[in-house]
């Protein structure tokens, strides 16, 4: 049995290279928009356990906020009401669960 002070899988491997349960760390994942700069996403660790099947998970979440000028989109149109219709911050969210082998 595992729990958050003693988890049992000890780092995830991925393109974004490895992401460790022992704290957050970020991570720079294969995401560019015209060949623009890379994103630095912060990745903090969430617990694993497992699943009613027996495979071990475990969880991480990352969120940040980019300006989308700073990667190339630019386009956008003047609204009648006033203001534009596209905002120029995107907020990036993601929930990771990861499958042990």
């Amino acid at each position: 049995m595992t729990s958050p002070s003693k988890p049992a899988l000890k780092a995830w491997a991925s393109d974004w290279g490895v992401i460790s349960t022992s704290s957050a760390a970020p991570v720079t994942p294969p995401i560019s928009t015209n060949g623009a700069k890379e994103i630095t996403l912060p990745v903090t660790y969430l617990g694993d356990a497992k699943d009613p099947w027996g495979q071990a998970r475990i969880g991480f979440e990352a969120e940040t906020t980019i300006n989308r000028k700073e990667y190339g989109l630019m386009w956008n149109a003047a609204l009648e009401t006033g203001g534009f219709l596209v905002g120029d911050e995107v907020k990036i969210s993601l929930n990771i669960q990861a499958i042990g082998e």
